[in-house]
């Protein structure tokens, strides 16, 4: 019984979990840094850290090489919520009175407790959308890894092609500065053309 308990802890990490512990990390960090990128001073000027189509591929990669659609969708909404966290992470005062408005003399657990419901609270739309978006995208990503499934790579490409129609819609404008959505487009029918010749390989193989 010993022995078998000292196997156990000897054994190593699974690769599932190594993977999305892999894509966590790159998440928060991901999302951290773009937090971290000057905002602009006019309200009227698109801010590239709100881009949303990267973050969806964070999770379809997160999801890519996860050896079934479940622990595809695993992956994508641990990157999900890890972007969320890392990019709101600025928000969390980490129990700090004078930020929270309490007194001094409030016990730690209790202000780290009103610190956490607060920012869980601000951040809830957000951490939604981590979890789902994360979960469709994580999947694809598997089905994209394991299958070359064109409809998930197309998806994910047609998320940076069509990101400014979409906040075009949404807002009934366009903000500036373009150059970003010039950019974003191009990526994405780049990423078209990949996905689609990477299928049709895929396929000549079989």
């Amino acid at each position: 019984m010993a022995k078998a308990s000292e196997s156990m802890a000897e054994a190593p990490p699974s690769r599932g979990a190594l993977l999305i512990t892999a894509a966590v990390a790159g998440a928060l960090a991901y999302g951290y840094l773009t937090a971290h990128i000057p905002s602009p001073r006019d309200a009227g000027v698109f801010w590239v850290s709100n881009l949303s189509a990267p973050w969806l591929a964070l999770a379809f990669l997160a999801g890519w090489p996860q050896r079934s659609p479940l622990w595809g969708a695993l992956a994508g909404v641990c990157a999900g919520v890890a972007c969320v966290v890392g990019f709101y992470a600025q928000f969390f005062s980490f129990g700090d009175p004078n930020r929270l408005g309490l007194s001094p003399a409030t016990p730690l657990a209790e202000r780290l407790v009103a610190d956490f419901g607060g920012w869980v609270s601000f951040a809830a739309p957000w951490l939604l959308a981590g979890v789902l978006a994360g979960a469709v995208f994580g999947s694809l990503g598997a089905c994209w890894g394991k299958w070359r499934t064109r409809a998930a790579g197309v998806l994910v490409a047609a998320a940076f092609i069509f990101e400014s129609a979409a906040w075009y819609l949404y807002n009934d404008a366009l903000w500036p500065p373009y150059s970003i959505w010039f950019t974003e487009i191009c990526f994405g029918i780049l990423l078209l053309a990949w996905v689609l010749t990477a299928a049709h390989r895929s396929c000549a193989r079989r």
